[in-house]
């Protein structure tokens, strides 16, 4: 049974010249309240229509009908107390989707065994409504008859609080038998959980020592392991440092060495400048000489004819001189 209606919504009216007063309800399985808040709006139908309503109506959609509503009747049982489902009937909307099919063939022929359980629930009174037909005033009529026919089979009796207080005497009773029930079965369950919690217990402890004593041996494995490599690495951290310290000592001595070798280098250099420069001034100073040399003939050439044996005399005996002087300076020099 489905409604937008979240809570309890009374309207009065007239009908044929009698006073009609309706109260919409939540639906039973309304998604959008807790269950809670469903049946606490569902009770107050019965305050609001006091002394009583004459009857329940379950409106239902013709051609869509959930497990949910097929569990209408049952629930209305447990909130209103069995004798409510002699005071419903149930309404199907939509009546329009059956065609030219009755909703008497509608029901007989349909394969939903909910639905015709629902209906016997009820006594089997249902009608359908044509929902585009809101102005059909037989639609309403019919309704009104089966609320009559309610009325006489139960001599005009209302669902009233009392009866429902009744109900709900009954629903606390049993209540309390399916708690007396559940307590036992929870000491039951209890005594059993304790029974297998303290043998739990007792095989945990038994575990918890043996791993324990593993524990324990790997701890005193792992400890030796430990000490072994601590004096491994401490054998290492000392070879290591006698190789540094090896490792400076070596490069100490080749930087000496090093230095010492370029000491002699620098000094093997300065040596060979210095020869070169020598032999450079030496070089320099036989072209000085040649040039003047040169100068001298170039100059005699030009001079008048002389005797030429007096002149190459003289030449000769020039010639050795430089000769003889470039010789003592350097014995390897040659002239040009």
């Amino acid at each position: 049974m489905c409604s937008v209606t979240t809570v309890c919504q009374k309207k009065v009216c007239e009908v044929d010249g009698r006073s009609i007063a309706v109260v919409d309800t939540p639906g039973l399985f309304d998604t959008t309240l807790s269950n809670d808040q469903v049946v606490e709006e569902i009770m107050k139908c019965v305050s609001l229509l006091s002394p009583g309503p004459h009857v329940f109506v379950i409106v239902l959609s013709v051609g869509r009908f959930t497990k949910e509503e097929s569990d209408t009747v049952d629930l209305i049982k447990k909130i209103f107390g069995p004798n409510a489902a002699h005071f419903s009937n149930v309404l199907f909307t939509r009546g329009d989707d059956l065609g030219n099919k009755s909703i008497e063939k509608y029901v007989e022929r349909g394969n939903n065994a909910e639905v015709k359980k629902l209906i016997s629930d009820c006594g089997n009174r249902f009608l359908p409504f044509i929902n585009k037909e809101n102005q059909d005033r037989n639609q309403v009529i019919q309704l009104l008859k089966m609320i009559e026919e309610v009325k006489n089979t139960k001599e005009g009796q209302y669902f009233t609080n009392s009866m429902f207080e009744e109900a709900e005497m009954s629903i606390k009773k049993r209540m309390k038998e399916i708690l007396k029930e559940k307590e036992r079965e929870i000491h039951t369950q209890n005594e059993a959980l304790k029974a297998k919690d303290e043998m739990e217990i007792k095989n945990l402890k038994k575990r918890l020592k043996e791993e324990k004593q593993r524990a324990d041996k790997v701890k005193e494995k792992m400890e030796n392991q430990i000490r072994i490599e601590r004096s491994e690495k401490e054998q290492d951290r000392e070879m290591a440092e006698r190789l540094k310290q090896d490792l400076q000592r070596e490069k100490i001595e080749r930087d000496i060495m090093k230095a010492k070798h370029e000491e002699d280098i620098k000094e093997m250099v300065k040596k060979h400048e210095d020869e070169a420069r020598r032999k450079a001034e030496e070089i320099n100073d036989f072209r000085d000489r040649k040039k003047k040399w040169n100068l001298h003939i170039n100059k005699k050439l030009e001079e008048p004819d002389e005797s030429m044996e007096d002149h190459e005399d003289q030449q000769k005996g020039e010639k050795e001189e430089l000769i003889k002087g470039n010789k003592r300076k350097n014995k390897n020099c040659v002239i040009f």
